[in-house]
């Protein structure tokens, strides 16, 4: 038998939570520049220049910096899921 709370869109939802809190979790584990490039470009929709501008840095740091912690995330967030 089948339950009301089993349907599709609350168990996505759950997954979706479970996602959002490893990624957090992950993203705890970055150094404080990289968590303060990664928020404002995409939690807060800055530019690379936006940044630049925001954190005194050369464009190309933030762009530099904003790549090496994607890639930590993806390895460490994959870690996790495994």
């Amino acid at each position: 038998k089948e339950f009301k709370s089993d349907s599709p869109s609350q168990i996505s939802t759950v997954i979706l939570k479970e996602q959002k809190a490893s990624l957090y979790k992950c993203m705890n584990e970055l150094s404080e520049k990289e968590q303060r490039v990664l928020n404002l470009f995409y939690f807060q929709g800055f530019s690379i220049q936006e940044i630049s501008e925001e954190l005194s840095l050369e464009y190309r740091s933030v762009i530099n910096i904003k790549s090496k912690a994607v890639k930590k995330l993806r390895s460490m967030c994959y870690l996790l899921m495994e």
